[in-house]
């Protein structure tokens, strides 16, 4: 087609407007995926802490425990990246084996009353999702915080896996809307 045709012209500005279109679904469809992968991850946290709490015990002297560690064994592997972390009157009391000598990044001095979410760095500097809640036990005075943390590298790689394919499908899509568009233009 010659640069100065209206077939050309309309094919130049039809394939700006498809890829200008798939473009922002891609982005769209990234951010709404992101988000949801994120609430699950959140959701998975929110589960462990309550797996936590129904296995709390406090002795006689008002120290905070577990009957039996958690289900999930990424909490016994050192530095696996999940960690978990009870505090009473700002003294850590217990804490994953997974942490190994080392601390949750919490600010003890916040209320967690409802439940905080936030970022952090972890024990070897990986990015942590961080959830935690103060709790009040029945019969026993204070209050009793429970973090728990997991890395969230695992959103990252979710998202990741997500854009390639997404690429891929689009490319495919636009290719072959583009082609229709020059057999169309041709055709017309």
């Amino acid at each position: 087609m010659p640069s100065r045709s209206i077939g050309f012209r309309l094919t130049v500005g039809a394939a700006i407007w498809i890829s200008a279109a798939l473009a922002i679904t891609g982005v769209l469809l990234t951010g709404l995926f992101r988000d949801r992968v994120e609430r699950a991850f959140d959701a998975s946290l929110k589960g462990h802490i309550e797996e936590l709490l129904a296995l709390a015990v406090v002795d006689a002297e008002g120290a905070l425990g577990l009957r039996r560690p958690p289900v999930d064994p990424q909490f016994t592997r050192p530095l696996s990246g999940w960690y978990w972390e009870l505090v009473v009157k700002g003294r850590r009391t217990a804490r994953s084996r997974s942490l190994w000598d080392a601390e949750l990044p919490v600010d003890l001095s916040i209320s967690a009353q409802d439940e905080r979410r936030f970022a952090a760095r972890g024990p070897e500097r990986q990015r942590l999702r961080v959830v935690e809640r103060d709790i009040t036990l029945p019969g026993v005075p204070g209050r009793y915080r429970f973090s728990l943390a997991g890395e969230s590298r695992e959103i990252s790689r979710e998202v990741a896996a997500f854009n390639r394919a997404l690429i891929w499908s689009l490319g495919a899509l636009g290719a072959g809307l583009l082609a229709a568009l020059v057999i169309q233009v041709q055709y017309g």
